[in-house]
């Protein structure tokens, strides 16, 4: 990725970000700052300076950026530009957002958002080695396709919210932010980037007020901001400098070659999208390689200690003394980078220098790289038959990332396939793009509904980007595939349907009662119940789930030999999500196992296609040899024939379910949906039966995946309960609350001693400390990093502690994978299934398999053994190099089924849930978290956004980790979003709110233009009457109805709210006085929503009366007057989000909760008199109006009701792009 953003504080800000050298009147051009230490000043960008005094292009100096981001305020008038930034806040317990959402256990101001545009390296390396002239027109290019992709951003994302839970999305009039360029990496490399510094201020279209913009849209669709730019980036490279981008991947290359194919004729290629990288031609791989690491400074600094080491003791130092040297070079290039003293043209001399050191000559890069005049596709190329192409591989690559997806996703997949197609201007493309993602989604199934209709004005107030201003199609919609559609329905009917084979339900409890585990002990009570149930039960799809613990492996062993019992040895066939897995499942179970994706290869992928060829093939020239006369020669030659075909068909049916047999499949939450689809065609066609285990709580699939979480909350699975793998009691109940994510659990481990870190510690050195201690008192210990770097970098520093121990032996050594080295003793982690490579057991090497270099051999090779068979193995030097890693330290993804005595993991703000648990389960004595506090704002992937990063960073390591435990990304069904999606948009709450919406937005719409047309000659008398403080009141009072007697410019707001008479409230869910003509449209179909929706829940509720109802019918024996009441008792409900309370009102609403007075009528309506009544309801009204005129925030406590619909969806379908966005929250 190419663009990042990150949520930022004022301190970063101006430490970090706004950094130049003396100030420069105007835009100088790149060679001005070559003589210059540092970068240059800062420039403020986006249509909403047009609100301020500020001017597009102005230099930023640190007064203004103080006023703008810390207090809110316009730098030069010094009117607030909305409300005041709020002061730190701890949040009450049990505290919720409007949406239902737990509220943070601290808030802080947010100043603004770092979206940062930083080039592929292809092109930093090309502007590094470049003269003068080419830099600046890089330089030009990279400028422009910024501010075009953020003009784009203005026109399609930007948004604010407004309304109680931000039910209105409404249109702002622009960016105000400020942009920075730099010029080369925290580690000195070339990296062209610019950041751009969005202020959290917008202002409204509808009523010209400041408020906060829609954060979590941006969020969502940084993504596509990225894959935008990069497409606009490479027009202009293309335009100023004829440069040309090219697929640097296999996959990616696959794509080049059927968009060229598909531009000439055959439009039935299918490329795969999901590695598709593209660098500029004639920038070489290996150049990128030397600007995009750190080697070359570790290198550096490992050549000046070993220099020191040999002047100090008179001769070069050993081969582990040179480890331990290296290590030293590694941790300390790991430190922040300080400000460098070179000059920009310094720095070039640097890195050209570099350049010639890796043998490119920069004027042959330049040469490769530039003048290309062709392009390989252009736009006129591009036929409705090939749009409608494209369409099919957008909507392809969308969809095998996420089971549902948004237009946001579509069009990052839409830049991504039409890369390599140059457009002349941004518009072009734009217009190209948006073609062909309605292309894509007219092919896909919209499970969002159209909310509102889409009314025929240009009223602010209720139209954004020609939608209703309900309707979030656009930026929030969701969508899925036919195929996904179609998937889940035929999983979800299997599920359900009672065809499976099965054994005697009468005497299966006996069976099970007999079974012992491998250490001799019977099965415990809830293993054998769930054993009994499956084995019995018809289902043709049956589960089992159990948390990390919980004796899954045992369970399914049981029901292995009881099957194989019943049904033979060969009846069970278990997969695994790889081949380590899958081995460790076969020793586990005693049956038949492999990969999964290995299985569907050979039985209806590529592997089968290819055999079915084969047999075809032979089955001809045996035919043929049949057909000749019969001799000595012929018969050897169709007994040859006939054996090469038994095998083929030996083959097959290697991977061909059979009748009656049981298909086992462990992890299933990371199997894919289209996947277990297929294989559960695969074992109905044989009448076999599919048992699924896993537990959906940890890690997923890559690609489209959720139905192990569909079964867990709307199937019948069998479930483990009792968890037997922690040795401490406490643990085990803890670890069932940590996987559902109930933060409170976390002091538990506090208190155990589990969480550790502070602010400015290294939690991955902590971290590896204590699992080095644990290592040499001999326990079996697991060290997990949150990413590569950080396991590389872990894995270095473990072997020069072995070495210098005398547990690992360096004087000979093998190479591993990216040129490191290994010496007997040391444990190195395959990185590929090979399945020639066997070791003395049998089983061969996989992808994952740990495996300890017992011995170096002249020849390069390494003899080693499998840790997890035993077996003694020789790996040769290819595989060496190309397939393996030093493996003391791993990720989490990777460490899901390992159990250990221990394990350390360095756990990150942006970790999620499911990540965490599984780290926090791997170990049987003792599982540690150690918190790195650090955001890294350096890093360029919209990756780690699933959720914000805090800003500033929490203090304490419990609060970092609450924000993980609730980042959910687990994917939930097609079916389940698509139902909670139809419930949300005929939700009767939403709806009430977006009708006291219209009434405030009509309001202020004419507040505004009353103090426009009654003070506009005096702009002080605008600014005091516009502020935000007070515009509640003002619009509360709506002045251009009520307001008589004189006005003066000196007028405040007591003032004018003194002449005003008070407004009468509108009957109930009734048309508003004085509503716009331009909005009744949309008023009118709201309210037939809502009284549509509120006849049907009062119609249900006389038909089967709840407990509280008895109530309404003692005081109101009138069937009328009763339904009237239960109405006003049904709308406090929904907008409280308390439908299913026990009780008529459930909890009541603080004073300010700006739903109060529905809560007040619908106590008159179960109190009837008089005395009864609530006192000062149109007091209490205040609030609301308040409320509704900024993003607001509830931070009284609110009932423990699950969350709306479209909170969990928020949670439910997360923005990978695994890739999630997700969004750090």
């Amino acid at each position: 990725m190419t663009v990042s953003i990150s949520k930022m504080s004022i301190a970063y800000y101006l430490d970090s970000v706004a950094t130049g050298d003396e100030r420069h009147h105007g835009r100088a051009e790149l060679t001005a700052y070559y003589t210059e230490a540092k970068a240059p000043a800062g420039r403020w960008v986006g249509a909403g300076l047009a609100g301020t005094s500020l001017t597009p292009g102005q230099e930023v100096t640190r007064e203004a950026a103080v006023a703008l981001y810390e207090q809110a305020r316009d730098p030069k008038t010094e009117n607030l530009l909305g409300r005041a930034p709020m002061a730190s806040q701890t949040a009450p317990t049990d505290a919720k957002t409007p949406l239902g959402r737990a509220a943070k256990a601290t808030r802080q101001a947010v100043a603004g958002f770092d979206l940062t545009f930083s080039v592929p390296k292809s092109v930093s390396a090309l502007w590094a080695v470049a003269g003068p002239s080419l830099q600046g027109q890089i330089q030009q290019a990279h400028e422009r396709a910024m501010n075009e992709t953020l003009a784009w951003v203005e026109a399609h994302v930007l948004q604010s919210r407004a309304g109680h839970g931000g039910v209105a999305h409404v249109p702002v009039t622009g960016l105000v932010a400020s942009q920075f360029d730099h010029w080369d990496s925290r580690a000195g490399d070339p990296q062209l980037h610019t950041h751009t510094v969005i202020s959290n201020r917008v202002q409204r279209v509808l009523d010209g007020q400041w408020a906060t913009l829609d954060s979590y849209t941006l969020h969502r669709h940084v993504v596509a901001i990225s894959e935008t730019y990069n497409s606009l980036l490479f027009d202009r490279l293309h335009q100023q400098i004829g440069a040309l981008p090219e697929s640097r991947s296999e996959d990616g290359q696959q794509l080049a070659d059927a968009l060229a194919v598909a531009t000439a004729e055959d439009l039935s290629a299918q490329p795969d999208t999901t590695g598709h990288r593209v660098e500029l031609a004639g920038v070489p791989d290996s150049l990128i390689a030397e600007f995009s690491t750190r080697s070359r400074a570790i290198e550096a600094r490992t050549d000046e200690l070993v220099a020191e080491w040999t002047t100090t003791n008179g001769q070069r130092p050993p081969a582990a003394m040179l480890l331990q040297l290296r290590q030293q070079a590694t941790l300390e290039t790991r430190t922040p980078k300080e400000e460098s003293s070179l000059s920009l043209a310094e720095k070039m001399v640097g890195w050209r220098e570099r350049s010639l050191a890796t043998g490119h000559d920069p004027a042959t890069v330049v040469a490769d790289a530039v003048g290309h005049a062709d392009t390989t596709i252009t736009p006129d190329q591009l036929t409705d038959d090939i749009v409608g192409q494209l369409a099919r591989w957008t909507l392809a690559d969308a969809s095998t990332r996420r089971a549902t997806f948004t237009r946001a996703n579509v069009t990052a997949s839409a830049e991504r396939i039409t890369r390599l197609v140059r457009y002349r201007t941004a518009a072009e493309r734009h217009q190209a793009t948006d073609k062909l993602v309605d292309t894509a989604l007219a092919q896909a199934v919209r499970l969002t509904p159209t909310r509102s209709i889409a009314p025929d004005t240009e009223d602010p107030a209720v139209v954004h980007h020609g939608r209703s201003v309900f309707d979030h199609q656009r930026t929030a919609g969701l969508w899925t595939t036919r195929q996904v559609i179609d998937d889940e329905a035929y999983l979800i009917n299997r599920a359900t349907e009672e065809t499976g084979p099965h054994l005697d339900p009468d005497t299966i409890t006996a069976q099970v009662a007999q079974v012992t585990t491998s250490a001799g002990h019977r099965l415990s009570a809830d293993q054998a119940r769930a054993s009994a149930a499956v084995l019995s039960s018809p289902r043709a799809v049956a589960a089992i789930i159990g948390p990390a613990g919980t004796g899954k492996t045992t369970t399914m062993a049981a029901v292995a030999h009881l099957w194989s019992a019943a049904h033979g040895e060969s009846s069970v066939v278990g997969l695994a999500p790889s081949a380590v897995a899958a081995g460790v499942l076969g020793d586990e179970l005693g049956v038949a196992t492999e990969n999964t994706t290995k299985w569907l290869y050979e039985s209806v992928g590529d592997g089968a296609a290819r055999r079915a060829q084969r047999v075809q093939q032979l089955t001809a020239q045996l035919h043929e040899l049949q057909a000749r006369p019969r001799t000595d020669r012929t018969a050897a030659s169709i007994e040859r024939l006939a054996a090469k075909l038994a095998e083929q068909h030996a083959a097959q049916a290697r991977y061909t379910l059979a009748q009656d047999q049981l298909l086992i499949l462990d992890e299933a939450s990371m199997v894919s949906t289209a996947q277990l689809a297929e294989l559960t065609r695969q074992a109905e066609a044989a009448g076999a039966k599919v048992l699924l285990v896993g537990d959906p709580a940890q890690l997923e699939a890559v690609d489209a995946c959720g139905f192990l979480g569909w079964m867990d909350r709307k199937g019948t699975p069998e479930r483990l309960d009792m968890v037997w793998r922690f040795r401490n009691a406490w643990e085990r109940e803890a670890s069932l609350r940590l996987r559902t994510g109930e933060t409170d659990v976390l002091g538990e481990y506090a208190a155990n001693g589990r969480i550790h870190g502070a602010p400015g510690e290294d939690a991955a050195d902590s971290a590896y400390s204590a699992w080095l201690a644990d290592k040499r008192a001999g326990l079996s210990t697991i060290l997990i990093a949150s990413d590569n770097t950080t396991v590389a970098e872990l894995n270095t520093r473990a072997q020069a502690d072995l070495v210098a121990s005398g547990d690992v032996d360096v004087e000979q050594t093998v190479t591993l994978r990216g040129q490191a080295t290994a010496g007997a003793g040391d444990l190195v982690l395959a990185r590929r299934n090979d399945r020639s490579l066997r070791d003395a057991t049998g089983a061969f090497i996989a992808n994952g398999t740990r495996l300890t270099l017992t011995g170096i051999n002249p020849d390069g090779s390494a003899a080693a053994r499998n840790e997890a068979t035993g077996g003694a193995v020789t790996l040769d030097p290819d595989y060496l190099a190309s397939s393996t890693e030093l493996g003391y330290a791993t990720t989490a993804h990777r460490s899901q089924g390992v159990t250990v005595d221990s394990a350390h993991a360095v756990a990150t703000a942006g970790l999620s849930r499911e990540l965490f648990y599984v780290a926090m389960t791997r170990g049987r004595e003792a599982n540690h978290a150690y918190v790195d506090f650090g955001v890294d704002h350096e890093a360029h992937s919209p990756d780690e956004w699933g959720l914000l990063t805090q800003t500033p960073p929490a203090q304490v390591p419990v609060t970092v980790l609450e924000g993980v435990l609730k980042r959910e990304s687990a994917e939930h069904t097609a079916h389940e979003v698509a139902d909670a999606q139809r419930a949300w948009a005929n939700d009767l709450g939403r709806m009430v709110q977006e009708l006291d919406y219209l009434v405030w937005a009509a309001r202020s719409a004419r507040t505004h233009q009353w103090v426009q047309d009654t003070y506009g000659h005096d702009p002080e008398a605008l600014a005091r009457l516009s502020e935000a403080a007070t515009w509640p009141q003002l619009v509360k009072a709506d002045p251009a109805l009520h307001h008589h007697g004189e006005t003066e410019a000196e007028d405040t707001v007591p003032e004018v709210l003194a002449c005003c008479t008070p407004p009468t409230e509108d009957a109930p869910l009734s048309m508003p006085q004085h509503q716009p003509a331009s909005q009744r449209e949309v008023t009118t179909d709201l309210l037939n929503r809502i009284h549509a929706e509120l006849d049907g829940r009062l119609n249900r509720i006389e038909a089967n009366p709840p407990a509280w109802y008895d109530e309404l019918t003692q005081h109101h024996p009138d069937p009328a007057a009763r339904r009237a009441a239960a109405a006003d008792v049904l709308i406090w409900r929904a907008v409280s989000g308390q439908d299913d309370a026990d009780t008529a009102l459930g909890k009541a609403p603080t004073e300010k909760d700006t739903t109060a007075r529905y809560h007040h009528a619908a106590h008159a309506a179960l109190n009837p008199h008089p005395e009864n009544r609530p006192v000062a309801r149109d007091a209490r009204h205040d609030a609301l109006v308040s409320g509704l005129s900024d993003n607001w925030i509830n931070l009284e406590p609110a009932p423990p009701d699950p969350a709306p619909a479209e909170d969990r969806l928020a949670r439910s379908t997360p923005e990978r792009e695994r890739q999630d966005v997700s969004l750090n929250r």
